[in-house]
């Protein structure tokens, strides 16, 4: 992942993967939205998922898929990374009790 990540990077001018520290027990990776996906492709190829990725991407097999997912040309949408423990965060519950 680290050689894509740095390609990217290079390329795009914005990281697009941040390595966690590893003696640090608070500290995680983050990730862009594909370098997931990409990830998911590699790790889990048979899932649904990722034929479901394929089939709605319109891909016409896994590998092209991957190549897309790692193809900086596919970066055009403007994005920051962001901590995933600080930031932005969804709320998927809110209660308030009167």
């Amino acid at each position: 992942m680290r050689p894509i990540a740095d390609r990217l990077e290079k390329s795009l001018g914005e990281p697009v993967y941040y390595f966690s520290v590893p003696d640090c027990d608070t500290d995680d990776d983050n990730a862009h939205r594909f370098l997931v996906l990409h990830w998911l492709c590699t790790c889990w190829p048979e899932s649904t998922y990722v034929k479901f990725l394929i089939s709605s991407s319109g891909a016409q097999d896994m590998d092209e898929l991957k190549t897309a997912l790692i193809n900086p040309d596919n970066y055009r949408h403007p994005f920051k990374m962001s901590d995933a423990f600080f930031g932005i965060e969804a709320i998927a519950c809110r209660l308030e009790y009167f």
